[in-house]
């Protein structure tokens, strides 16, 4: 059931943020910004599989935005706040 409606969703908002990434890893090249956070909490999300009707894999089709997830993911000040603002 997870991923039903997310396959209904439109794509647009992920095709157009796909579109514009360039080489990366993050959308002004090597430095990150707050548009790479932005984007990379929707995938972050997703992807953790807690969405209920999204599935996983929503964002594999999008290999930009995959890469800058694993970029962000791995930036030390975003694994910090991660850590800092993790629910105990």
């Amino acid at each position: 059931m997870r991923g039903t409606r997310a396959a209904e969703r439109p794509r647009w908002p992920r095709q157009h943020a796909e579109k514009h990434l360039g080489a990366g890893p993050f959308v002004a090249g090597a430095e990150n910004h707050v548009v790479d956070v932005k984007l990379h909490m929707p995938v972050r999300w997703s992807k953790s599989g807690t969405v209920d009707h999204v599935a996983a894999t929503v964002f594999d089709a999008y290999p930009r935005l995959s890469r800058l997830h694993v970029a962000a993911e791995s930036h030390p000040r975003l694994k910090a706040w991660t850590v800092a603002h993790r629910p105990r």
